[in-house]
C-alpha cells in the first residue's frame, strides 16, 4: 500500500512538470525519467521485501533453536536428583547457559547428598544389626564370633585382626582375624605398647613408611595404610582392632565409622558380660574362700542327683577351730579356712563339688564314686592338709569328715546332709582327724 501511494504522488508531480515544460522533448525526457524512477522504486520495494523475508526466516530459526534449548533444560530440571539425570553440556555463555551450569551443580550436590544419606542409612542399619547381635550373645567367645562376621560384612577385602589382652593384661593375643584376607600380623606385645590403646582413641596412618607412622607398621612386607581402633571395657583399653589396606586404598568415612561402632558395641558387651560374670560369681561363691556358697550348693545338687547313679555327700569340719581363733586371732582363722579351701580344690577331681556350708563347715559332692572310694579321697585330703600346714608355717589344724551315699542313705540333699553330719559327729567322738562313712 505504501508503494502504490508513493508512485501516485510521483505521477502527479511528473504531470505537473509536463504541463510546465514546453515542447515535446521536455515531455519525453520527463516521461523517461518517470519510467526509470518507477523501475528503481519497484526494485527497491522488491529488495526490501526479500530482506525482510530473510530476516524473518533467520529470526524464526533462532527462536526455534532457543525453544529447543529451553525444552531440554525443562526436561532436565524435571529429572534432577534421579539416578538417570546426567549433566547437560553448556553450549553457550548466555543466560540459558548459566542456568544449565546452575542446574548441573544442583544435580551433582543432590546426588552427592543422596549417596551420603544412603551410605549413612546402610551404616545405621548395619550398626543396628551388630547391636542386636551383640545383645543376644552370652559369652565373650560368642561376641568375638559376631565381630568376625561383622568384619566380613563391613570390610570384606580388608586385612583385619582383633587383639585382646590376656588375663594378666600383659600380652595381646589375636582372637579374631578377617575371613577373606590374611591377618595383618601386628607385633605389638601388650596394650601398653600400642599407641591407640595407650591413648584410647582410633588412630589412622596413611603410609606405614612415613616418619610419624606407628613403629609397629615399619618394615611390613608391602607399604600400607592402617586403622587401629582401641577396645575399651569399662573405660580401660583391653585390646585393639587393627586393619590394613594397600597404601593407595583409603578407608571411606562410612567404613571407619562402622568399624568404630562395631568396636564400641563389642567393648560394651564384653564389659557387661564381665560385670555380670563377677556379680554371678559373687552371688554364687563364698567371698573368703572362693568356694560355692550354701545356696549354690543346693542348686548344684539338683543337677548332680538327677544325672548320676551314685553320689557321696560329705560334711567336713575343722577340728578345734574356736580354739584356733581364740589363741591365734581371727586373721589366723581366716587363713586356715582359705588354706583348707585350696587343699580341697587341689586334691579333688574337677567334677567334684566343693562348698563352704557355713563357719568352719564344708560340704562335698563326689559323683559316680562308692563310699570307700570317697573315704580314700578324703584321707588324701587330710594328708595334703598336714603337708600344707607344715609348709606355710602357720598354726597346725586338722579336719574331720562324715559321709553318706545317694541313694542308699536318702534321695534328697537335706536327708543326706543329716546322715553325713551324724557320721561327722562319730568322727569327732572317735578322736577327730579322720573320715567316717555312715552305716
Amino acid at each position: 500500500m505504501l508503494g502504490a501511494g508513493v508512485l501516485a504522488a510521483i505521477e502527479v508531480d511528473l504531470n505537473r512538470a509536463s504541463t510546465l515544460l514546453s515542447g515535446r522533448a521536455e515531455r519525453d525526457l520527463v516521461e523517461a525519467w518517470g519510467r526509470h524512477l518507477r523501475v528503481a522504486w519497484l526494485a527497491l520495494i522488491g529488495g526490501s521485501y526479500a530482506a525482510l523475508t530473510l530476516a524473518a526466516w533467520l529470526v524464526t530459526r533462532r527462536e526455534r533453536a532457543l525453544v529447543r534449548r529451553i525444552e531440554r533444560v525443562v526436561s532436565y530440571a524435571d529429572t534432577l536428583g534421579s539416578a538417570g539425570a546426567t549433566a547437560l553440556p553448556v553450549d553457550a555463555d548466555d543466560a540459558l547457559g548459566r542456568l544449565i551450569t546452575t542446574l548441573n551443580r544442583v544435580n551433582h550436590d543432590h546426588l552427592t547428598r543422596e549417596s551420603v544419606r544412603r551410605n549413612e542409612s546402610a551404616s545405621g542399619e548395619q550398626l543396628s544389626r551388630v547391636q542386636r547381635a551383640m545383645g543376644w550373645v552370652d559369652t565373650e567367645d560368642d561376641a568375638k564370633r559376631v565381630v568376625a562376621r561383622a568384619l566380613y560384612a563391613i570390610a570384606p577385602q580388608t586385612s583385619a585382626e582383633l587383639l585382646m589382652a590376656d588375663s594378666s593384661h600383659s600380652q595381646l593375643l589375636r582372637v579374631v582375624q578377617s575371613r577373606a584376607a590374611a591377618a595383618p600380623g601386628c607385633t605389638v606385645d601388650s596394650p601398653e605398647m600400642c599407641p591407640a590403646a595407650q591413648r584410647g582413641v582410633p588412630l589412622s596412618f596413611d603410609d606405614s613408611e612415613s616418619l610419624d607412622a606407628c613403629p609397629k607398621l615399619h618394615d611390613r612386607e608391602k607399604p600400607c595404610r592402617a586403622l587401629c581402633i582401641p577396645v575399651l571395657v569399662q573405660g580401660r583399653s583391653v585390646g585393639v582392632l587393627h586393619l590394613t589396606r594397600a597404601r593407595e586404598q583409603e578407608f571411606a568415612p562410612a567404613t571407619s565409622g562402622a568399624l568404630e561402632a562395631l568396636t564400641t558395641a563389642f567393648g560394651t558387651r564384653v564389659g557387661m558380660l564381665r560385670a555380670l560374670g563377677i556379680a554371678r560369681l559373687q552371688a554364687a561363691t563364698d567371698p573368703l574362700t572362693g568356694l560355692l556358697n550354701r545356696r549354690s550348693l543346693e542348686e548344684k545338687a539338683l543337677h548332680v542327683f538327677a544325672s548320676c547313679r551314685s553320689v557321696v555327700v560329705v560334711m567336713g569340719d575343722l577340728d578345734h577351730f574356736k580354739r584356733l581363733n581364740d589363741e591365734h586371732g581371727h586373721s589366723a582363722g581366716d587363713a586356715a579356712l582359705q588354706g583348707f579351701a585350696q587343699v580341697l580344690k587341689a586334691a579333688l577331681r574337677p567334677g567334684d563339688v566343693v562348698a563352704r556350708y557355713g563357719g568352719e563347715e564344708f560340704t562335698l559332692l563326689v559323683p559316680n564314686a562308692t563310699g570307700d572310694e570317697a573315704i580314700g579321697a578324703l584321707d588324701r585330703v587330710r594328708e595334703a592338709l598336714a603337708r600344707n600346714c607344715a609348709s606355710v608355717g602357720g598354726p597346725r589344724f586338722t579336719v574331720s569328715f562324715g559321709a553318706s551315699v545317694f541313694p542308699r542313705h536318702g534321695a534328697d540333699l537335706s536327708t543326706l546332709l543329716k546322715v553325713a553330719d551324724a557320721a561327722l559327729y562319730r568322727a569327732k567322738q572317735e578322736g577327730r582327724d579322720r573320715a567316717v562313712l555312715a552305716e
